[in-house]
């Protein structure tokens, strides 16, 4: 008997010692199987087994069975992974089977080096008998320092198929994770948390607190690998789209930016529906804002409000190490006519400071 393989009854011709030990019967012990073996099966398996056991006994009937069906397991696991071709996996799995290794490679089509699975022969451990396990390959590179899971037990190349996937998934939003947290904006505990599951890939997923009021989802598809985000919004598509093309921005710096401009909608949204007014036609030349603004400062909103002095704005500020805001007195009246088309300089020292400009 060969734990989650087979067991086999063997049988003496005569009471002598000497006497050659005949195959009487072999049962699988994995699923899935055929029980009892097909009659075609078992009479090679007859066969084969006794001529075994004349040459090399109970040692070489169970090196022969036992090799017999680790080729079978891999059989299996290919016939499995083939039948996944015929639903949504269809063109996003490229499966082949090698003599005794199975190569299994998802998201072809996800831009980069390419990953795949090989599940194969292993050598015993410390001396002990051979086994099946899985190669590896993430994105070009063989991970050695991770064992994935294999079920020799019960065989399920969907199941295997989908804990890879789960374990590549986590290796990318863990790592996204780590570069966003180096950003001092999202370094604060809490503001982007990882949820991982063992074979889900759509229960393994990124939290970013955008605002107070909104989060964001980043998850990757499982049967494609693309970037996928949630709650859906007209940028958020936008977002989505750059982070699965090829685009100059890396995924961090993306969304980065979609925080950005999700707390300046929802600052915006929330002082309009206060009375604020916001002064889309301040503009203000780069080199001007880094001389009196804040030298990280991202994205500007201004905005006065209703009853105040035309000289006086409120400035919100999103910088690298969070946000500010500024009161600012102006120089000049904006709509004054004799200055029209002169750009907004710039005199802030402190959060209540005075510009001037047009």
């Amino acid at each position: 008997m060969a734990k989650d393989e087979f067991e086999v009854d063997l049988s003496v011709g005569d009471e002598s010692p000497d006497s050659q030990l005949y195959v009487i019967d072999v049962r699988i012990l994995f699923e899935p199987a055929i029980r009892p073996i097909p009659p075609a099966v078992f009479r090679e398996l007859e066969v084969r087994g006794n001529q075994v056991l004349a040459q090399n006994g109970l040692e070489g009937i169970y090196d022969f069975l036992h090799d017999y069906f680790l080729t079978t397991k891999i059989t299996i696991l290919y016939r499995q992974a083939s039948e996944m071709l015929a639903g949504r996996w269809t063109e996003n799995l490229k499966i082949q089977q090698l003599r005794r290794t199975l190569v299994i490679q998802y998201w072809p089509h996800k831009l980069g080096e390419k990953s795949w699975m090989e599940v194969g022969v292993k050598r015993g451990i410390n001396g002990g008998p051979s086994r099946l396990g899985v190669r590896w390959m993430r994105d070009g590179t063989e991970i050695k320092d991770v064992e994935v899971p294999l079920d020799v037990a019960t065989l399920s190349a969907s199941t295997l198929i989908k804990t890879v996937i789960a374990m590549h998934t986590k290796h990318i939003l863990e790592t996204l994770q780590s570069k966003l947290c180096s950003s001092p904006l999202l370094a604060v505990p809490g503001v982007v948390t990882l949820t991982t599951h063992p074979t889900e890939s759509f229960e393994c997923y990124l939290t970013i607190r955008l605002t107070p009021s909104r989060e964001l989802k980043v998850l990757i598809e499982p049967v494609t690998g693309r970037y996928a985000l949630q709650k859906q919004s007209e940028r958020a598509a936008m977002i989505e789209f750059d982070l699965n093309s090829r685009s100059n921005s890396s995924p961090p710096d993306l969304l980065l930016r979609f925080k950005y401009i999700a707390m300046q909608d929802e600052v915006e949204h929330r002082a309009r529906s206060m009375g604020w007014e916001i002064l889309k036609s301040l503009n203000i030349r780069p080199e001007e804002l880094k001389r009196d603004f804040p030298p990280n400062s991202r994205y500007m909103l201004y905005m006065r409000r209703k009853g105040w002095r035309k000289d006086w704005i409120l400035t919100f500020v999103q910088q690298d190490t969070g946000e500010s805001w500024w009161a600012t007195e102006m120089y000049c009246v904006l709509f004054f006519p004799l200055l029209a088309g002169h750009s907004l300089i710039a005199a802030i020292t402190a959060p209540r400071g005075r510009l001037s400009g047009a």
